[in-house]
C-alpha cells in the first residue's frame, strides 16, 4: 500500500473491499441455495415464530442501507400478531430477500411490511415506492437469473436469484407468492 494514501482514502478502500466481499459471499450463497433447491427439498424445522419480531430483525439488518438511500423501512405488522409455524431461518431469508429487493429498486420513499390472517393463513405484503416491474417481466420475475433491469446497461446489481429462492422456500412452507406492480 502506498504511503501516500490518507487515512480517509484507506478507510474508503477498506469499505469497498468489505462491501464487495459481502456481495460476493451473498452471490455464492444464492448460487448454492439455488442448486440445493433444484435437486432437493430443503429441511424445514418449524416452530412458532412472531412475524413482527422477524420483520424487526430484518429491518435492523437492512436499516444502514435504507438510511444511506433515504428510504424509510416501516414494520406495519402488529406486535401481538398470532405466531406462525415456520422455519425461522428460512422465513428470515425470505424477508431479507424480499425487503432487500424492494430496497434495491427504490430510490426514495418508504417500504412497508404488512400481515393479515385469513382462514388460518398469513398474508404478508411488502409495499414499496420503487421503479416497478414492466408487465412483460412480471410472469417470469420469480424464475432464477431473471432481473427487472436485465440488459447490458444494468443499473442494479445481483444475480436474479433472491426471488426464485424466496418462491421455493414459500412453497415448501405451503404458501404462494405473487406480485402487483406497475412501472414507476
Amino acid at each position: 500500500v502506498s504511503q501516500n494514501l490518507s487515512k480517509s482514502d484507506l478507510s474508503i478502500s477498506l469499505q469497498a473491499i468489505i462491501s464487495n466481499g459481502r456481495r460476493l459471499t451473498n452471490l455464492v450463497n444464492d448460487l448454492l441455495d439455488t442448486a440445493k433447491l433444484k435437486f432437493q427439498e430443503p429441511d424445514i424445522k418449524t416452530e412458532p415464530y412472531n412475524l413482527w419480531q422477524l420483520a424487526e430483525i430484518v429491518i435492523t439488518l437492512l436499516k444502514p442501507l435504507a438510511v444511506k438511500s433515504g428510504i424509510e423501512l416501516i414494520n406495519q405488522i402488529e406486535k401481538n400478531t398470532k405466531s406462525i409455524l415456520a422455519d425461522s431461518d428460512k422465513l428470515q431469508q425470505i424477508f431479507y430477500n424480499l425487503i432487500g429487493n424492494a430496497l434495491k429498486y427504490s430510490e426514495k420513499g418508504k417500504i412497508e411490511i404488512f400481515s393479515e390472517e385469513r382462514a388460518g393463513f398469513h398474508k404478508i405484503s411488502i409495499k414499496d415506492e420503487g421503479i416497478g416491474i414492466e408487465v412483460d417481466m412480471q410472469k417470469n420475475i420469480f424464475s432464477a437469473f431473471i432481473q427487472g433491469d436485465s440488459g447490458s446497461q444494468r443499473k442494479f446489481g445481483g444475480a436474479g436469484l433472491g426471488l426464485s429462492i424466496s418462491k421455493k422456500l414459500i412453497e415448501v412452507h405451503g404458501g404462494t407468492i405473487s406480485l402487483t406492480s406497475k412501472p414507476n
